[in-house]
């Protein structure tokens, strides 16, 4: 999150990669999911984004990968937050 804050600050690109930041989207993807421990279907978007589902009862969420990940952290930005989204994952 902090390399995501510093590029936004200094008007930077950030360069996502699957390999390097999917892995880390997928690892908050998984602790946000213990958290709250309801169904989802998730498709987050972006070089660092892929689709989990979890049950079949539960809200679908789509959005960019990093912003999910900001959004959890407690960076909520404009985000709407529902039940789901309102679980954070401290990193």
């Amino acid at each position: 999150m902090h390399r995501t804050d510093l590029a936004r600050a200094t008007h930077t690109p950030l360069d996502l990669t699957p390999e390097h930041d999917g892995v880390i989207v997928a690892g908050v993807v998984e602790e946000w999911a213990d958290r709250h421990g309801k169904d989802f279907d998730l498709t987050l978007t972006g070089p660092a984004g892929s689709h989990w589902t979890i049950g079949a009862n539960g809200p679908t969420i789509n959005l960019d990968a990093i912003e999910f990940c900001r959004v959890v952290s407690g960076r909520r930005g404009t985000v709407e937050l529902d039940e789901l989204l309102s679980t954070e994952v401290p990193f």
